[in-house]
């Protein structure tokens, strides 16, 4: 349609209602370019944001106002119906402004002809088959997008099971004065985790923040498309919930690692255009990164049921759409995704290993340590109700091979910050897992001293307390096969091993198991993980088949 034709009524609603277009890729015919509207569609989107933001800053000062009417005492109501008045008195005037800011920006959209060329091609695709790459050509509002993948196309689907997140057992008072007490508490960790709680553990999720971080977003989704041939894709929870995925396909490419799929699970702040996905990909494998609930294009909240949801769909994505093989999926988590991660290594137990990249055992000590002590006890309540993030449970119920990777200046999942090594929780996370693989060497109070000294210090420190113990992979797994020879069976976790041992060779052991099983690197929090130091987990168990078949 050439700018200097009068527009059709029916092109004209399309412009109205269609989304926002950001970026044209680069593909064979065409020169990838940001998306450059009109100075009357640019002014226009600018007033939808700022009625958009007005809204969220509403939502999000609720709380407050709220406060600030209970302190006015008897005025509260009238302040109250007042507040309502005038949202009443004034919305009829402010729906009939933002429709003609709607109608202004589609004016000014008909007159761009790279917006009605993609409005074109969406119709054509939307009415026939003709156009499927559509969504490789253009990034526009993900909203928009046609379902790629619903998580009961899958062979692995079961609608009696869905998806459910592990939570502690809390134990209710059956007293009724108990009971009577639980109904306000309840309401207000209720209130606490829909606010401030969920702004807190998943600032991501935050709709202000990710309007700072859009045009990173673009930016990011741009090299991954355009530099790394990555596919987006949405696909459909079981919750309903549309999760925003990207997948860099490496088979062709990488004979090496290309085969094996890296499913990456981000932080609490962290989207797949700008987070973990590089470090896999830049070494050479498949990666599949997506968004958590409630972050970039995927809808929903953060809270567990629906990260379990989510994290659900996309390795059945990954199984049933893109063809891999269980036993050739890794599953990485960094930070907060270490509980999304470690739930799908549990579900999905034949996976080939799980990497944990700084991340905690369980939330609760984290905030605790950040909590003021008169605010605990409500804490812990509203995060075990709420935001129960357990990886260690997780890990007690996954038997395939484990990377833990810390962070040696890590200055978030630690709980003092006068002795950041010592109490990074990711220390825990280890002893724990250790406690449901080899529970007789972990009732030795001397190896339990020992990983603690060897956990407490730093690389240095980890190689002369393995030197002292002369822990070496010969000795040890020489003792594992003498255990498994001795019971006449096959290795499987957990490994009763130790009864028999004196307390040295058990140390030994458990610095040579620790070794394989933890990695230090030398970084704050938030730095990249670099390529040399992605490695998929040791196998234990595999090792040891090896070693009986020689």
């Amino acid at each position: 349609m050439s700018s200097s034709s009068p527009p059709s009524f029916s092109m004209f609603l399309k412009c109205l209602f269609g989304p926002r277009l950001y970026r044209i890729h680069d593909m064979a015919q065409t020169q990838g370019k940001n998306y450059q509207p009109k100075p009357l569609e640019s002014f226009c989107d600018g007033l939808i944001k700022l009625f958009t933001f007005t809204l969220q800053m509403g939502a999000y000062t609720s709380p407050i106002i709220l406060v600030y009417l209970l302190r006015r005492g008897n005025n509260f109501h009238n302040g109250l119906v007042d507040t309502v008045r005038n949202v009443i008195k004034y919305s009829t005037g402010l729906a009939f402004a933002l429709l003609s800011v709607y109608c202004f920006r589609a004016i000014a959209r008909v007159k761009n002809n790279d917006y009605i060329r993609f409005i074109s091609n969406l119709t054509l695709q939307q009415t026939s088959s003709s156009s499927p790459t559509i969504k490789r050509r253009y990034d526009f509002d993900f909203s928009q997008w046609a379902v790629d993948f619903k998580w009961n196309e899958s062979r692995l689907a079961d609608e009696k099971k869905p998806p459910l997140p592990l939570m502690t057992d809390s134990k209710a008072s059956d007293a009724l004065v108990d009971r009577m007490i639980a109904v306000p508490c309840n309401f207000i960790t209720h209130i606490i985790a829909h606010t401030v709680g969920r702004w807190m553990i998943y600032p991501g999720s935050v709709g202000i923040l990710q309007a700072l971080m859009a045009p990173a977003l673009i930016d990011g989704r741009k090299l991954l498309i355009e530099r790394r041939k990555g596919i987006r894709y949405k696909l459909l929870a079981q919750d309903n919930n549309e999760i925003d995925c990207m997948f860099i396909d490496r088979r062709d490419s990488d004979e090496r690692f290309g085969q094996k799929l890296v499913i990456c699970c981000e932080g609490n702040a962290g989207f797949y255009e700008s987070g973990i996905v590089v470090t896999p990909v830049h070494t050479g494998y498949s990666t599949l990164g997506w968004n958590h609930p409630g972050f970039g294009g995927s809808s929903g909240l953060p809270f567990p049921a629906q990260e379990v949801a989510a994290i659900d769909v996309v390795v059945k994505f990954a199984l049933d759409k893109l063809g891999f093989d269980e036993k050739d999926v890794i599953i990485m988590g960094w930070s907060i995704g270490g509980y999304t991660a470690s739930w799908a290594a549990m579900t999905y137990p034949d996976v080939r290993g799980l990497i944990l990249d700084a991340t905690f055992d369980d939330i609760v000590p984290l905030a605790l340590a950040r909590t003021p002590s008169w605010w605990k006890p409500l804490a812990i309540s509203t995060i075990r109700g709420y935001f129960d993030l357990n990886v260690s449970r997780h890990l007690e119920n996954y038997p395939g091979p484990v990377l833990i990777i810390r962070r040696t200046e890590d200055e978030m999942i630690i709980t003092r910050d006068d002795e950041p090594i010592g109490t990074n929780r990711a220390n825990d996370l280890l002893v724990k897992l250790f406690q449901s693989r080899f529970p007789v060497l972990m009732k030795d109070t001397k190896v339990c001293d020992a990983l603690t000294s060897w956990l407490s210090g730093g690389p240095d420190s980890q190689r002369l307390l393995t030197r002292m113990h002369w822990s070496d992979s010969d000795f040890a797994l020489s003792l594992l096969k003498n255990y498994e020879q001795t019971k006449g069976l096959r290795l499987s976790y957990p490994i009763e091993i130790g009864d028999d041992l004196d307390s040295e060779s058990k140390i030994k052991l458990t610095i040579f198991l620790a070794s394989k099983h933890f990695k230090d690197f030398n970084s704050t929090h938030c730095t990249p993980l670099p390529p040399e130091m992605f490695s998929e987990p040791y196998d234990l168990l595999s090792s040891l088949r090896k070693t009986s078949n020689l």
